[in-house]
């Protein structure tokens, strides 16, 4: 069985559509080096489902690797094809965005399994199956980094308008994603709701007018957009477990309390 045939079996589910890729690949590679550079293009973008779906393809094709006659024995050659295409793998993966320990604990646990195994069938097929983990470390690596982007323009927006309404809705479209999911992100990466963040920022800020001096509860709550004094006092107690006033008192008899407990 040519060892790319195995991939097909990967996922039945997802049989590719060949005419599709015919237009996307107009030329099929006829080299080793064409082949591992149309291929690692899909390790560097995270396209775990692309990659699947080429390698598909290929084996459709019948098109096989020319990796050339390094051994000639059977089982010693597709183990150093093995070798050779976990090793370019890896470090495309890493240059990509995967973390370095763990993408190298997975290509390390691949090469032990290798040492010992002799069915090509098999090996061949377990070599794709840690690639695909390869290439979701880059996947979610891709994903964290666009979540803390997404997550830190909020923070920045939310800081430079906390004395106006603020609505999930607008941040969103801020960040050009859906409400829903942009809550989604924000929970995972500060574990507040950004209603509780803004909130919690709000409060904060209230704390350094209201130990500047010379400013009233109806000031700052005005200032910083709460609807009514009776609303910042409600929400200010709330969060810190007293009114401004008791908490300004209690700063001013210097009792130890904190201004910023949570850093």
């Amino acid at each position: 069985m040519d060892y790319l045939e195995l991939f097909t079996a990967v996922d039945p589910s997802q049989s590719v559509n060949d005419a599709k890729f015919e237009k996307e690949f107009s030329t099929v590679p006829h080299s080793a080096y064409e082949w591992e550079r149309a291929y690692t293009n899909f390790v560097r973008a995270g396209d775990v489902l692309g990659a699947r779906r080429y390698m598909e393809y290929m084996a459709k094709q019948g098109q096989a690797v020319l990796v050339g006659n390094l051994s000639p024995d059977y089982v010693t050659q597709n183990k150093f094809l093995a070798v050779s295409s976990m090793a370019v793998i890896t470090r495309v993966a890493i240059s990509s965005g995967a973390d370095e320990l763990t993408a190298y604990q997975i290509s390390d646990a691949y090469l032990q399994y290798l040492a010992k195994a002799q069915n090509v069938d098999e090996f061949i097929a377990k070599l794709f199956q840690s690639v695909e983990t390869l290439i979701q470390l880059v996947h979610d690596a891709k994903e964290i980094s666009e979540h803390n982007a997404h997550y830190l323009r909020c923070r920045e927006y939310i800081s430079q308008h906390l004395g106006q309404k603020i609505t999930v809705p607008e941040l969103a479209e801020l960040c050009g994603l859906t409400p829903n999911y942009l809550s989604h992100i924000f929970k995972k990466i500060s574990g507040k709701t950004i209603t509780e963040y803004i909130l919690g920022e709000r409060i904060q800020t209230a704390k350094q007018l209201l130990l500047s001096g010379g400013h009233s509860s109806a000031e700052i709550a005005s200032f910083l957009g709460f609807t009514s004094q009776s609303y910042f006092i409600a929400c200010f107690k709330k969060e810190v477990g007293m009114t401004p006033r008791s908490w300004k008192l209690r700063q001013a008899r210097g009792s130890g309390v904190e201004l910023y407990p949570d850093l």
